[in-house]
């Protein structure tokens, strides 16, 4: 199974941490879609949380992410790191281009019930553009990240 990942845990310090027997498979880029942090609630709840990172659709933009193979146990791991069965966040099956040339079937995770836009921490930011950086991302994209501060 191919986990999609594209934001804090762009940092391969994190991937290494929560999910050690990941593994690194390529580089990738996702059409029509950027970064967005959103307040959000959960289901059956009215209370807003504060911001998360969220696909947000963008026709003609390119989202650059990474790859890696993992277990079923290592998805049902970052489910609950992410709180899905509450409802923070919801899993997405994306098809995403490797760097390879490959087109990979993959999970990932966003926001399932988003309110508005937000900003993001100074941490989370600065994980994600580690990982871009430790990626190798074009320039570009990581001022675009930059921006996002």
């Amino acid at each position: 199974m191919y986990l999609f990942l594209y934001c804090e845990w762009l940092d391969s310090d994190l991937v290494k941490r929560y999910v050690p027997n990941a593994k690194f498979e390529t580089k990738v880029t996702l059409a029509d879609y950027k970064v967005a942090f959103t307040s959000f609630h959960e289901d059956g709840s009215d209370v807003i949380k504060n911001g998360g990172c969220h696909l947000e659709s963008a026709p003609g933009n390119l989202l650059y992410g990474v790859l890696y193979e993992v277990s079923e146990d290592d998805v049902a791991l970052i489910d609950r790191l992410t709180r899905v069965e509450f409802g923070s966040y919801t899993k997405k099956y994306i098809e995403v281009n490797g760097e390879n040339g490959k087109t990979y079937q993959t999970v990932s995770h966003s926001i399932k019930n988003p309110t508005s836009k937000s900003s993001p921490s100074t941490e989370y930011m600065d994980h994600m553009i580690k990982g871009a950086h430790e990626f190798g991302f074009p320039e570009a994209y990581i001022q675009q990240l930059e921006e996002l501060r």
